[in-house]
C-alpha cells in the first residue's frame, strides 16, 4: 500500500486536498474564473495566459516556493487559503480518517476475496471428489491454469 503523505505534503491534485480546496466557494470561483477565461487551443499555445501556467504549476506543487514565483495575486490568495486547511488540525484529523478509512476497506475487500476464492476452491474440489476425478484434484493443486480451466468447466 501507499505511503500516506502529511497532509502539509499534498498538493491540489491529491483528490484530498483538492476537495478541502473546493470547499471554499472563493477558490471554486478563482480556478473557474482563470481556467474558463482562457483560449486553451492546443494549435496556440502562446495564446494561454501566464496565470493559467502559473495555475497549473500550482496545482502540481501547492508550496511556498511555487505560490511566490506567481505573479498572480488570485494564486496567491489562493494559496493562503489552501496554507489554512493544511494547517487545520480538523482537517488533519479528516485526513488520517479518511486514509485509515481506505485501508480499512481495501483489507475488508482483500478479506472477502480470499473467502471467496476459498470457496470456489472448496466447491471445485468437492465437485472433482464426487466424481471421482482425482487426477485432476491433484494437477488443479498444483497447477494454476489447469484449476482456472476447471473452474470454467464447472462453472464456479
Amino acid at each position: 500500500m501507499n505511503q500516506r503523505k502529511s497532509l502539509k505534503e499534498l498538493n491540489l491534485l491529491d483528490k484530498f486536498l483538492f476537495d478541502e480546496a473546493m470547499d471554499d466557494p472563493e477558490n471554486v470561483k478563482t480556478m473557474l474564473d482563470i481556467i474558463l477565461s482562457q483560449n486553451t487551443n492546443r494549435k496556440h499555445p502562446e495564446l494561454v495566459s501566464t496565470e493559467l501556467i502559473e495555475l497549473l504549476k500550482y496545482m502540481e506543487r501547492s508550496t511556498d516556493e511555487v505560490s511566490g514565483e506567481c505573479k498572480s495575486k488570485r494564486i496567491q490568495e489562493m494559496h493562503r487559503r489552501v496554507c489554512q486547511i493544511k494547517a487545520s488540525e480538523k482537517t488533519e484529523v479528516k485526513y488520517i480518517q479518511t486514509w485509515e478509512e481506505k485501508i480499512l476497506i481495501k483489507q475488508e475487500g482483500i478479506a472477502e476475496g480470499k473467502q471467496i476464492g476459498v470457496e470456489q476452491i472448496n466447491r471445485l474440489n468437492q465437485r472433482l471428489i464426487e466424481q471421482g476425478r482425482f487426477d485432476d484434484l491433484t494437477k488443479a493443486a498444483s497447477d494454476k491454469v489447469y484449476q482456472e480451466k476447471l473452474l470454467k468447466e464447472f462453472e464456479i
